[in-house]
Formats: structure tokens, C-alpha cells, sequence
């Protein structure tokens, strides 16, 4: 299991994490804030990498984190997301949720995703 019964540890053992790929949209860097503008700018112009990167990895699940990400990995996949589930939770530095709370709506997400 991810998560203890109260949400307040992450099983982060290494088999679990072999298991994980980490990918920015933006591949040119920024700052501690997203501009979505030009998120959805750089996103476009680079849309085909974006697509073949998803395609190399071929994720069983894809973590969006935050709604416009969301919007831009489900845009592009079109009608691939099919062969994917995509979810979509707050940035991990959000700062405005505590941990418990992240992780309650993280669990949820995938609940629901396995629904489908």
C-alpha cells in the first residue's frame, strides 16, 4: 500500500519508486509560480515531444498536477487517454492544503479513476 490507514506516510520504498516517472511540461524552467499562458504556449510549441515522451514511458497512470496540466496532457492525448489514466491533484508544494488532506485527495482520485 501507498499510504498508511491515516494518510500520514507515503510508502516511498524503493520498489515503489522505480516505478515512477517524473515529467515537466516545461522543459525550459521558471520560477516557484506558473504562468499558464505561457504553460499552454510552451506546451503547443513543443507538443510532439510531449506526445512521444508519453509514449516512451507509457504510464498506466498519468498524475497531473494542477488543472491546467490536466487540461494539456488530456487535450493532447485526445483519444489516447484511453490506453492511460490520467488524474488530476494539487502541486505537491501547494501550500495551502496540509499533507493529510493532499494525500485524502490523492487517494480519491485513484479510487475513482479504478470506478472507470
Amino acid at each position: 500500500a501507498y499510504f498508511d490507514n491515516n494518510f500520514s506516510c507515503v510508502n516511498k520504498s524503493l520498489d515503489n519508486l522505480q516505478k515512477i516517472a517524473y515529467m515537466n511540461i516545461n522543459k525550459s524552467g521558471g520560477s516557484s509560480r506558473t504562468n499558464n499562458t505561457k504553460l499552454w504556449e510552451y506546451a503547443n510549441n513543443h507538443k510532439e515531444y510531449i506526445t512521444r515522451e508519453i509514449e516512451i514511458i507509457n504510464p498506466e497512470l498519468i498524475v497531473c498536477c494542477g488543472k491546467p496540466v490536466y487540461e494539456i496532457i488530456t487535450n493532447f492525448l485526445g483519444a489516447k487517454t484511453n490506453n492511460h489514466k490520467v488524474i488530476e491533484v494539487y502541486h505537491p508544494s501547494y501550500y495551502r492544503i496540509s499533507d493529510k488532506k493532499y494525500l485524502e485527495r490523492f487517494y480519491n482520485e485513484l479510487k475513482n479513476i479504478q470506478k472507470k
